[in-house]
């Protein structure tokens, strides 16, 4: 029985300096990435700037050449350092769209998509009829059959991007790579943009890897999302899992806003931990076995907190009380600066009712919302 993975990355290194030297004294630009996808999955690479998400798609795509490791496609390799295999990019028949569409600006719509049906050598062309059926699928998939005959150049921003998208999928590939492609689009156009994609990709089946910096794009769009820091990965799971679970402190605060308080686990039960913090005592889940008297940060999303009015507030303040320091005004919500104790919380909550600053309150949480991040070992 095969992989059912379509995709699947295993061990995979890539640096930029010496090769002569040892494997453990190399600076990798990423080091030991595991991945994989199902057939129509949408996997999101998340990271800052140099975190390596862009190389390890390039790994992917054949445009760089990776140290170790073992790259696989629909069970075709295209890479293995134990093998010696090392397929060019354009062997692999992948689609790939980069962060600068590259919009031949001499050709129409048309011709920009059929363009990589008709680069190679004459002998492996598809026929003529069959180019044009897959050209005008492509087109008619974005959205772009009305403008076949304009100029490429005619098309607005979210027209180019989706024409390279066409580009891509005129090929049929097995894996579409998406390199940071909304990056250069504005704000709004943006945000239409996750949904058409997420739409296509969905029509289409076309399973895809997904770059980018934009933790709302990977929130919306995928599937999976493999959270990157300093090359590596640092987690992989649903948006959800990843929002409400973060394995480390550095996915609980890059994805979303977040609070992280230190404290210590008093009691377990279940999945559930009792943590005594400075502020006071509070529950919170936990996806891995800790016991009494681990140290371990507590991670609570500003909108999973309520603010409570204390009506009289005594000079010695209980526990998880604090004062209002500052508010926000976000249209619907507030998002408001509470200290308690030496701690600065964010808090978001209904406009509904704002509280104005100076109001001494009591944090109260909802427990799905509070998690248990472990404290990296040092």
């Amino acid at each position: 029985m095969g992989n059912p993975n379509l995709l699947q990355v295993d061990g995979l290194y890539k640096s930029y300096g010496d090769r002569k030297k040892e494997h453990s004294k190399r600076q990798y630009a990423i080091a030991d990435i595991n991945l994989s996808a199902v057939p129509g999955e949408f996997l999101t690479l998340l990271g800052p700037s140099g975190c390596g998400k862009s190389t390890t798609l390039r790994c992917i795509a054949g445009l760089e050449a990776p140290n170790l490791g073992k790259i696989s496609v629909a069970d075709r390799v295209l890479f293995s350092s134990e093998t010696g295999v090392s397929m060019r990019a354009n062997q692999r028949g992948l689609g790939m769209v980069f962060q600068s569409y590259g919009i031949w600006p001499h050709m129409d719509v048309y011709k920009n998509a059929a363009f990589p049906l008709l680069v190679g050598s004459r002998s492996s062309r598809p026929p003529a009829k069959q180019v044009r059926e897959r050209v005008e699928r492509a087109l008619e998939v974005v959205q772009l059959s009305a403008f076949a005959g304009r100029s490429a150049t005619a098309l607005s921003g979210g027209q180019q991007q989706r024409l390279a998208l066409a580009r891509a999928l005129v090929m049929e590939p097995p894996l579409l790579l998406l390199d940071e492609p909304l990056s250069n689009l504005d704000a709004r156009l943006r945000t239409d943009m996750r949904f058409e994609l997420k739409r296509l990709q969905h029509e289409i089946g076309v399973t895809t890897v997904y770059v980018t910096h934009d933790q709302s794009e990977a929130l919306a769009m995928s599937t999976n999302i493999a959270v990157m820091s300093n090359g590596k990965v640092e987690q992989v799971g649903a948006p959800s899992e990843i929002y409400t679970a973060p394995a480390s402190e550095f996915v609980a605060r890059f994805v979303g806003s977040s609070n992280l308080v230190v404290g210590t686990v008093s009691s377990a039960s279940g999945d559930d931990l009792v943590v005594k913090t400075p502020a006071g005592v509070v529950t919170a889940t936990s996806q891995v076995d800790l016991s009494p008297g681990s140290e371990v940060y507590i991670s609570i999303r500003p909108e999973s907190i309520s603010l409570v009015e204390v009506d009289n507030p005594s000079p010695e303040l209980g526990e998880w009380e604090g004062m209002v320091e500052g508010t926000a005004y976000l249209g619907m919500t507030v998002e408001y600066r509470v200290r308690v104790g030496d701690i600065e919380w964010t808090v978001v909550s209904s406009s509904e009712k704002p509280l104005p600053v100076g109001t001494v309150v009591r944090l109260e949480f909802a427990k799905h919302g509070c998690a248990v991040v472990p404290m990296a070992v040092k």
